[in-house]
């Protein structure tokens, strides 16, 4: 064979047999493990390193493929793993939303059911906290007694009565009330109706005060409307189990929230207005009715105890506030 320098092959590629060397070398290296396809002793052409160096690059973008391929599954695992989470989490926050939605009811449930425990109650405020009336059952008896007859205050169930604790150290020499329990909401009506037309009764040389058994938040999320009923004197009552009912002309408005607020003002009267402005004050501004619009509110609680005297005004079911 003639030498690569005198061949033609070598003028057309343009590429030096000492370039091609170098680059032998390099790939060496590479293939030190793999066999060769040249045999010993064979002189070293262009065509034969071209013959390796296509091999190896073939070899290579085979490994290269393969690695293409085992980051393909990995990534595949990988959004595979992302899309179960995701999953998960979808149901995580369905579960959790459910979950809320069942404490709203169970709230709502227990708010409910604390609402009819404490429309069955009367507080009872002025009676003494002194050793003579630790005991708080053996007074009540006799109250009913006073403020019924004999017959009466025998259909009156009740259920047990107890002291609140002790009210905050800035109220001095104020005594702790006495929740009354009845057994059933008609006979608390019953002693509501009885005691509503005075404001305190004497029991023992003691001045008593009667109240429904209601929250405090409930209390004062209803202050505005009931300050302004209590000043104009409008009859108002408080329902079971959390309402407020007040009589209108034909009807009974019920009041359940705070946000009613304005829209019963409106039902019941006019605002006041200044004098030449053509639209009505604020709702913070007095109210006024027309007598003749409000109806007087008289439950009938005749036939809760019959035994009641058949007589009755429209003071006698104002309930204190």
């Amino acid at each position: 064979m003639a030498p690569l320098e005198d061949g033609p092959s070598c003028s057309s590629s343009k590429t030096s047999l000492s370039d091609l060397r170098e680059l032998e070398t390099l790939t060496r290296s590479k293939q030190a493990d793999k066999p060769s396809d040249r045999k010993s002793g064979e002189p070293v052409t262009e065509d034969t390193l071209l013959d390796e160096l296509r091999r190896n690059i073939i070899t290579d973008i085979s490994a290269f493929r393969e690695e293409i391929s085992g980051v393909s599954a990995r990534q595949h695992d990988t959004e595979v793993t992302t899309a179960g989470h995701e999953t998960r989490l979808t149901t995580l926050e369905q579960e959790l939303s459910t979950l809320r939605c069942e404490q709203a009811k169970t709230q709502h449930h227990m708010a409910t059911m604390e609402d009819w425990r404490r429309w069955k109650n009367v507080k009872d405020r002025g009676l003494p906290d002194t050793s003579a009336m630790a005991e708080i059952p053996q007074p009540i008896p006799r109250l009913l007694t006073q403020l019924f007859s004999a017959k009466q205050a025998k259909l009156l169930t009740l259920d047990g009565s107890y002291r609140l604790p002790a009210p905050p150290a800035s109220v001095t020499g104020a005594h702790r009330d006495v929740i009354i329990r009845f057994q059933n909401g008609p006979d608390k009506q019953v002693f509501m109706t009885a005691t509503c037309n005075k404001s305190s009764y004497t029991f023992e040389d003691h001045q008593l005060t009667f109240y429904p058994d209601l929250s405090r938040d409930w209390r004062r999320s209803l202050r505005t409307l009931t300050v302004v009923l209590t000043k104009y004197k409008v009859p108002h009552r408080w329902g079971a189990p959390r309402s407020l009912l007040i009589p209108h002309e034909s009807e009974t408005l019920k009041v359940l929230e705070d946000t009613e607020i304005p829209n019963t003002l409106q039902k019941l009267g006019p605002p006041a207005t200044s004098e030449g402005s053509p639209t009505p004050a604020p709702v913070t501004q007095p109210y006024t009715w027309d007598p003749s619009r409000v109806r007087p509110f008289i439950p009938n609680v005749l036939l809760l105890c019959p035994e009641l005297p058949k007589t009755a005004s429209s003071d006698s079911v104002r309930f204190l506030l």
